[in-house]
């Protein structure tokens, strides 16, 4: 594969993380109910970390406090994509057979 391929492939792949993560964040605590709300607040900790640790890294002038963003943001996003397509299963399931 081409290295520049690549490099687009990982800067499509990290940045839309970063776009679509807020998205998903706020429709996974409108839309989910009971254990599914509970586990889609979880990735709001880390990315509070994460945003604190940039401010930080933005205040002392350090260069490579947005790796750390790149890197944790998209994994968040995957976190929510996984829940979601439970809910989903979940949701689908319930509708079948209410008593699940």
């Amino acid at each position: 594969m081409n290295p520049d391929a690549v490099d687009r492939t990982l800067a499509v792949v990290f940045f839309g993380g970063l776009a679509i993560y807020p998205i998903l964040q706020i429709w996974a605590l409108r839309v989910m109910s009971g254990r599914f709300k509970l586990a889609a607040s979880i990735p709001i900790v880390p990315a509070i970390a994460v945003i604190g640790v940039s401010v930080i890294g933005t205040i002392m002038g350090a260069e490579l406090w947005h790796f750390l963003v790149i890197v944790t943001v998209p994994a968040l996003a995957l976190y929510l994509l996984a829940l979601h397509a439970a809910f989903r299963i979940r949701r689908r399931r319930s509708e079948r057979d209410p008593a699940v």
